[in-house]
């Protein structure tokens, strides 16, 4: 079993009870897996430095934190603070790579904070399971926080921070495969979002042994020798316990909120009764406020320690006055296991099992508490009950080492009782049947005569398939065979392979099978005979298609009736009036669908409002992209010196149909004014692609006077060379759906300027992976591309960007996973 542990922070040293959750737990699963860390690194420490239990460790430096941009994003959008102090790039490749480099079974995210990577754990190459480890509840966590604060600011950023980490929740309860908590309490408040979510409780724990007498003990006189050689005779030791000591993280908001209020409420009458007592705060950066506590009577700040053992040494009793928190304490469990006195208010102690007089006295409010810590300093008794309560309760229930080894039980029941989702992934109903087929037998109707953007998914579904299946015998068999339909043009006596058109050819040279409808016309009736015959011969477990024609054509033939129907919709286009007759028999053959796959959330929205599919029979799924060999420098300067481009001169190229939706018209308007209002600017417009309005188009760009400058190249078989030669891609679409050309882009480092249409958006993030720019707005387009022939910068930061979503989301494996999965819900659904 191979474990990938995904933390805010690296676990070492270990200076805050998350990093001690972390570091202990991945330990002790190290016996029983092989253990690999990613996480942000702490001051730019080597991860080379990491502890030898680990297999392997990546470290990625952490951007700022509460950065302007940020807090303004945090305050306006919908993704919280937390969430994007600890989304990054760098963290999104490094997780990518890892994903793609290994196999990993499990990937367990520390922090409900990091669930902003779940969608590219998602999309590795083999869908591990993924769990998330819930240190605390943040949205009741700052909930209470924004209760207990009484300035305005950060007030309401508590409370607009829980409102919205509350949603984040709510979403992660139905996206992990499973959930780990630090407490029973901590479940039941889980399982009321999603009963049916999979959430195990694994608590917080301690090392009982580090915390033994006769190892406080050493670390006690290593900690005085340490003092004298260092102060001399300034170094003042004690003869009798006479420390309370609060230990924890002090730039931590509810350890800040503890201790100064208890210092300031609490501290002064106990000090009254009790003089010779020290408050000691223990703790790493302690914050203004509490640096300022030590300049009241009989308190001390340490700030960052290199051991606590020797502060308990001198202890007795340790405080937990919590007014703010969620989860659990280790810090209760470590004074406990160094039999220390424990006393607490009651959040402070909640999600451990203890007992008020018998491992810890609880008290809540001034009065309270300073009568607790008076029963423990004056009453031998009492500090001695406690000190052997609490130590049986950590040796008894949360030793590290039990710890471990219950939740390394629940790595392997999870994979036990998930294989399939090992595979696939899925949701986190446990009482929907499952099953694998292990041949799935798909027949799609396709309609294609070259390799275009349909084409292609199809023809790397195929080979991605293979692939996966040479990988991992779980992996189904997809038994793929196609139907095409082509008019008769081939002369007599001519064997009719002579006359395959290129998509036919590609998917044949894939060892395909294709079976050729002949038509009379555009749109031909009489072919249904023929495809019921194919299909019943083939007897496909789903039957696909992809177009107006051949959805239309499976709906007449009535093979839907016996046959599991599963239909891909790319859009529609109303370049004529046949075309928008087809569109609406589409909306006529549509509904019949088993189910209905589109290429965007746009399409999905339009499909349920205009067609009457119910939106939990349509799925969405973009196009994904194989990334083609980069053009040779040879083919590079041949096809320049072909188009006859001067050697600094720089390219604009748009890729598409010629069709009026494409707005070819407004990128020839674009580059016009992009000609007038930068006159020094020595480029060309290069249009590849074929289609009804090219006439229309060579005219525009005459009539503008930029004929010279505008060259139309027509069909491309390899549009590589193009892309090499380009210095940006403009789309400026009026409608889209899942652009191929812009993966096409992306895979090929070209920057991007687009219209923000249809799924244009889901692709590409504007400013970051592309320029995005509204429809029909040529002088905003024009502007954006020269911002990318302008600025190498931004161009680059465009193309890097835009090259690791194609990694992370777009892969021809993500795709096909994701489309078997699909294919195996509904058989399973028809199962049933």
């Amino acid at each position: 079993m191979r474990v990938l542990f995904l933390a805010p922070k690296q676990c070492w040293p270990t200076t805050t009870g998350a990093m001690l959750r972390n570091y202990h737990l991945a330990r002790r699963i190290s016996d029983f897996a092989s253990v690999t860390l990613l996480a942000f690194g702490d001051h730019g420490t080597p991860s080379v430095d990491f502890p030898s239990f680990y297999d392997n460790v990546v470290t990625i430096p952490r951007d700022p934190s509460y950065t302007l941009s940020k807090i303004v994003r945090g305050a306006v959008g919908r993704t919280p603070l937390p969430i994007l102090n600890y989304t990054t790039q760098a963290m999104k490749q490094a997780l990518t790579r890892l994903l793609s480099d290994g196999t990993f079974d499990i990937v367990q995210i520390e922090s409900i904070h990091l669930s902003a990577y779940l969608p590219f754990i998602r999309n590795a190459p083999r869908r591990p399971l993924v769990i998330c480890d819930w240190h605390n509840i943040e949205s009741e966590l700052m909930r209470r926080y924004s209760q207990q604060e009484v300035r305005t600011l950060r007030k309401f950023y508590a409370y607009d921070t829980s409102r919205k980490m509350g949603v984040v929740e709510r979403r992660a309860m139905n996206e992990f495969d499973a959930h780990v908590v630090v407490s029973r309490r901590d479940e039941s408040r889980l399982l009321q979002v999603n009963p049916h979510a999979r959430v195990f409780v694994i608590e917080n724990g301690v090392d009982t042994s580090y915390y033994a007498d006769e190892q406080i003990e050493k670390a006690y006189e290593v900690w005085l020798a340490d003092g004298k050689s260092r102060f001399g005779g300034k170094f003042e030791t004690v003869v009798r316990r006479r420390r309370i000591v609060f230990v924890g993280s002090m730039d931590y908001h509810a350890n800040i909120d503890a201790v100064v209020n208890f210092a300031r409420d609490v501290w002064p009458s106990v000090r009254e009764q009790e003089p010779e007592i020290i408050f000691t705060i223990v703790g790493r950066d302690p914050a203004t406020e509490v640096r300022e506590l030590a300049s009241l009577p009989g308190v001390e700040v340490t700030g960052t320690v290199d051991d606590v053992r020797p502060y308990y040494h001198e202890a007795v009793a340790a405080v937990v006055p919590l007014r703010v928190g969620s989860g659990s304490r280790l810090k209760i469990l470590e004074a406990m296991a160094a039999g220390i006195p424990v006393i607490s208010t009651s959040l402070g102690a909640e999600g451990l099992d203890v007992s008020h007089r018998e491992n810890i006295l609880i008290g809540d409010g001034t009065r309270e508490l300073k009568e607790a810590i008076r029963s423990v300093v004056t009453n031998d008794d009492v500090q001695r009950k406690l000190r052997v309560g609490g130590r049986a309760l950590v040796s008894q229930h949360y030793e590290w080492a039990r710890l471990g080894e219950r939740l390394a039980r629940v790595h392997d029941g999870l994979l036990k009782s998930n294989s399939s989702r090992q595979l696939f992934g899925g949701n986190n109903n446990q009482h929907r049947k499952q099953i694998t087929p292990a041949t799935i037998k798909l027949l799609a109707l396709v309609e294609a005569t070259t390799v275009n953007a349909v084409a292609k998914n199809i023809l790397d579904f195929h080979r991605s398939s293979l692939e996966l299946r040479r990988k991992s015998s779980e992996f189904p068999c997809v038994e793929l065979s196609l139907v095409t339909f082509e008019r008769a043009r081939h002369t007599a006596g001519a064997h009719p392979k002579d006359s395959e058109n290129e998509f036919v050819s590609a998917a044949r040279q894939l060892g395909l099978e294709v079976d050729v409808i002949s038509e009379r016309r555009r749109f031909d009736s009489s072919v249904i005979p023929a495809l019921r015959q194919i299909v019943k011969q083939r007897e496909p477990d789903i039957v696909l298609t992809h177009s107006v024609k051949s959805h239309f054509l499976l709906w007449r033939s009535k093979l839907w009736s016996n046959f599991p129907w599963v239909a891909f919709h790319h859009g529609y286009t109303t370049t004529d009036g046949k075309m928008r007759l087809y569109n609406q028999l589409d909306r006529w053959s549509l509904p019949k669908a088993d189910k209905v796959i589109t290429v965007c959330e746009a399409f999905a929205r339009e499909l349920a409002k205009t067609k009457g599919i119910s939106r939990d029979r349509i799925f969405v799924q973009h196009n994904s992209i194989r990334p083609e060999p980069r053009a040779s420098e040879e083919d590079v300067s041949a096809l320049r010196a072909q188009l006859g481009l001067a050697e600094h001169e720089q390219v604009v190229l748009a890729v598409g149909r010629l069709s009026r939706e494409k707005a070819h018209i407004d990128l020839i308007e674009a580059f016009k004014q992009l000609s007038q209002t930068n006159p020094e600017l020595s480029a060309k417009l290069i249009i590849v692609g074929e289609g009804p309005e090219r006439k229309n188009l060579e005219s525009a760009a005459h009539s503008l006077g930029i004929s010279g400058r505008v060259i139309f190249a027509g069909h491309v078989s390899n549009v590589q060379p193009y892309y090499a030669i380009a210095n940006v891609l403009a789309n400026a679409s009026h409608s889209e759906g899942s652009p191929y050309v812009l993966l096409e882009a992306m895979a090929a480092d070209l920057p991007i300027v687009a219209t923000a249409v249809g799924g244009v958006a889901e692709i590409v993030k504007d400013e970051q992976t592309a320029l995005l720019v509204p429809p029909r707005n040529t002088q905003a387009m024009a502007a954006a591309i020269m911002r990318v022939l302008s600025d190498a910068q931004l161009a680059q930061n465009l193309t890097t960007n835009a090259c690791a979503q194609i990694v992370m989301r777009f892969s021809p494996e993500t795709y096909v996973r994701s489309l078997v999965e699909i294919y195996r819900d509904f058989l399973s659904e028809q199962a049933d």
